[in-house]
């Protein structure tokens, strides 16, 4: 079950920040999908505080090709960790992040 609820914000515009966390956890989708993606940038997301934080991303895999992923991050010894729990491929950039899971 989705982490996220019925009264999430609203999809803002991707941040260096939010960029940075996809590029963290971008191996881990590219192997969980068994494919390698020649672009990956985020576009949009949500950010949500639930024992850390939690984020889905809209990233831009290709020309008008979208994945999301749900990415954890939340704080342990030494720092913070961050953790690609959910990617869900076959995505456009019309699909919201809300409601799924």
């Amino acid at each position: 079950m989705s982490k996220f609820g019925k009264g999430e914000e609203p999809e803002l515009k991707a941040t260096p920040q939010v960029q940075e966390i996809v590029n963290k956890v971008r191996k881990q989708a590219e192997e969980r999908l068994n494919t390698q993606f020649k672009k990956f940038k985020a576009v949009k997301f949500i950010q949500q505080g639930f024992n850390g934080i939690n984020y889905k991303i809209k990233v831009e895999v290709d020309r008008g090709s979208y994945i999301h992923l749900v990415v954890e991050e939340y704080f342990a010894r030494g720092g913070t960790q961050l953790e690609l729990d959910v990617v869900t491929e076959g995505k456009t950039l019309s699909n919201p992040l809300i409601g799924w899971g």
